[in-house]
C-alpha cells in the first residue's frame, strides 16, 4: 500500500510543478488504472484561455495543499515511516473491508432510534446477542434453565457484585 501512497504524493507534486500538463491530462496517477475517456473527459481537457488561467491559479494552491495533507495523513506509510516496509505476513489477519464495523454502527443507529433511552450496557448486550447468534445457540440447548441458574450463581459469587453481598 505504501507504494500507492508514494505514487500519489509524487503525482501531486508533479502536477503542482507542471499544472498545464496536469490540466491537459499528460500526468497519469496510476498506470494500472485505466482512465475512462468519454465526453466528460474530453470536455475537461478542452483549452479555454478565459477559464484555464483561473483554474491554473486554483490548482497551484490546491495541489500542494493536497500533497501536504497526504504527507500528514499517510506519513507512517510513506518512505521513512513506521509502516513503510510492512511484511505481508503481518497483515494477513487484517480485513480488506470494514463491513463488520459498519454493520455494528448500523445496529447501534437503529437501536438508538428505536430506544433513545437505552443504556450502553444494554445496547452492547443487545448487539452481542444478535451478532453472536446467541438465540440460535440457546434454542438448540436443552439445559437453558440450568445455564441461566448457573450464570446467576456465578454473578452472586463475584467479589465486586452488589447483589452477592
Amino acid at each position: 500500500m505504501s507504494v500507492r501512497y508514494e505514487r500519489l504524493l509524487t503525482f501531486l507534486n508533479e502536477a503542482a510543478t507542471d499544472t498545464p500538463s496536469f490540466m491537459n491530462g499528460n500526468i497519469i496517477l496510476y498506470e494500472d488504472v485505466p482512465v475512462k475517456k468519454n465526453k466528460i473527459y474530453d470536455s475537461l481537457l478542452q483549452t479555454t484561455e478565459e477559464f484555464d488561467v483561473h483554474a491554473c491559479v486554483l490548482l497551484s494552491v490546491i495541489l500542494p495543499a493536497l500533497a501536504q495533507l497526504i504527507k500528514k495523513q499517510y506519513g507512517d506509510h510513506l518512505s521513512g515511516g513506521i509502516h513503510a516496509n510492512v511484511n505481508p505476513e503481518q497483515t494477513k489477519s487484517v480485513d480488506k473491508h470494514n463491513k463488520f464495523p459498519e454493520r455494528i454502527f448500523s445496529y447501534v443507529d437503529h437501536i438508538l432510534a428505536a430506544k433513545p433511552n437505552i443504556k450502553t450496557l444494554a445496547l452492547e448486550s443487545h448487539i452481542t446477542f444478535a451478532l453472536n447468534k446467541t438465540g440460535d445457540w440457546l434454542s438448540n440447548r436443552e439445559d437453558v434453565l440450568d445455564l441461566i441458574l448457573e450464570s446467576r450463581g456465578e454473578v452472586m459469587k463475584e467479589p465486586n457484585s452488589k447483589k452477592g453481598k
